[in-house]
């Protein structure tokens, strides 16, 4: 597996960068343990941020991302909630699935087996986007596993423009000349953040080759699958699954979201049986990256109303 381009003290700096400039208060500042697990033959890893005061909340990524996308978020909410985010197939330093089945089918599977694998009882499951589609399926599908559901800018079917947005970022190449050059396009992605904020998240999800260019962590071979109809029917069916969705469930929408706007998160909710929204104004796509500190704030809230203490 590919070692990770950030060393542990540059991780450290970029977790103390980053809730500085966030407004993130925290008890102690360490990294997360990382643990692999075999689920349906593909090694997965995932990060552990420690027992908090309250019951497990499982973190699912967005497509591209790793589960590093949740650092800030876990690191304001570790000392109530045991929070946990699972790297997910073809992504970061899991296995890629050698027949390239990245179907939201196999991503609920593999959620629904590695909250099985914690054996924790229901847990709150929290998603964003490829993350949060997965969850949707996963919580249908096996209602016993999930307590609470919280889905980050996503719904069915998105936005062309937004998701249009994404594709040239991830799927406009796998490598780049340099450092630099994925900062630039990361930038004209998410012009929020600053460039050095952006370089030292950059190096959780990219490797140096040996000829010195950069390529990202994730498999590629996912993204022409997004195009396909099979997959546009599999996310139009996610409105069935919504349905089926009795847990409490919160909506957060991004304010600046190209993707995902107010209107769609208002019918992703009013689908489910008990769904409430929250826009975070201030926010793109990636809420966790753009206002960690408000999302977390929003999650503890949810949480809280939603979780009975021991549960």
């Amino acid at each position: 597996m590919p070692a990770m381009s950030l060393s542990a003290a540059d991780h450290l700096a970029m977790l103390e960068a980053g809730a500085r400039r966030a407004g993130i208060e925290y008890a102690r500042l360490e990294l997360p343990r990382a643990h692999r697990v075999t689920l349906d033959g593909l090694r997965l890893r995932y990060v552990d941020w420690g027992r908090g005061a309250g019951p497990p909340v499982v973190f699912l990524h967005g497509g591209g991302l790793t589960a590093h996308a949740w650092d800030l978020v876990c690191l304001a909410m570790r000392a109530r909630w045991h929070c946990i985010a699972l790297e997910q197939r073809g992504h970061g330093d899991s296995d890629w699935a050698p027949d390239a089945d990245y179907s939201l089918s196999s991503l609920a599977g593999d959620a629904a087996a590695f909250l099985r694998h914690l054996g924790e009882g229901p847990v709150a499951l929290v998603g964003h986007s490829m993350g949060a589609l997965a969850a949707m399926l996963a919580v249908a599908r096996h209602p016993e596993l999930v307590a609470a559901l919280a889905i980050v800018d996503v719904g069915p079917e998105p936005r062309e423009e937004g998701a249009d947005a994404i594709r040239a970022l991830v799927a406009g190449g796998s490598e780049f000349d340099s450092l630099d050059a994925a900062v630039a396009a990361a930038r004209r992605f998410n012009p929020m953040r600053s460039a050095e904020s952006l370089r030292r998240s950059l190096l959780l999800n990219l490797k140096q080759l040996p000829d010195g260019r950069w390529r990202w962590k994730y498999d590629d071979r996912r993204y022409p699958l997004l195009r396909t109809d099979e997959y546009r029917a599999e996310r139009r069916g996610l409105w069935q699954a919504l349905a089926q969705v009795r847990c409490p469930a919160l909506v957060v929408h991004g304010g600046r979201s190209r993707i995902f706007l107010a209107e769609d998160a208002r019918r992703v909710a009013d689908t489910m049986a008990d769904g409430r929204v929250l826009t975070i104004e201030d926010a793109g796509h990636n809420v966790h990256s753009d206002a960690p500190r408000a999302l977390a704030t929003a999650l503890d809230e949810f949480l809280g109303a939603s979780l009975r203490p021991g549960c």
